[in-house]
């Protein structure tokens, strides 16, 4: 369960791609918004998707397999690696996350971000069955520090993007 929750959290980054990729921005120029307010009107509309989502997706699954009473550290898990997985990649991308991405310095930065701590919640999840209260704390500290992280990421954005404009 805790494996499948830290993957939720990778593939948010799909998700906040695609919300970034069906929507034209160049019109938003005329309106009443800037850059840094759709990226954050995006990443509250994602964060509502991915909460339903995930959390949907792991009740089924702790009902198949069977570990319901995994659910509680698989829900903080998801949640924490979805957050800080998005909030990097709007920090890292802003609106642009499909062109951006592919950049190789962004893409570095990302994956120093994001691999990390999912190598070591796999680890982790594995780890879980021989030592269960070791293995929890470490996953709630490492979801706090995933926490901390996405703070000073959602707060970099304003910072970062605020001279972007819409338009290419």
């Amino acid at each position: 369960m805790i494996f499948y929750a830290a993957m939720i959290g990778f593939f948010g980054v799909s998700i906040y791609g695609w919300l970034s990729l069906l929507d034209t921005t160049t019109f938003y120029e005329v309106l009443p918004v800037n850059v840094v307010h759709l990226i954050k009107t995006k990443l509250l509309m994602f964060s509502i998707l991915a909460g339903i989502i995930s959390t949907a997706f792991l009740l089924v699954l702790s009902a198949m397999l069977a570990e319901v009473g995994m659910l509680w550290i698989s829900l903080i898990v998801a949640y924490c690696t979805t957050v800080c997985t998005v909030a990097s990649t709007a920090y890292l991308t802003g609106l642009r996350t499909n062109s951006y991405l592919f950049d190789p310095k962004v893409l570095a930065e990302f994956a120093a971000v994001v691999v990390p701590p999912l190598v070591a919640l796999t680890i982790l999840s594995f780890y879980f069955v021989s030592d269960p209260l070791v293995s929890a704390v470490i996953i709630l500290a490492l979801s706090g520090i995933l926490v901390a992280v996405t703070l000073l990421f959602y707060r970099g954005i304003g910072r970062k993007w605020s001279r972007e404009s819409f338009t290419l």
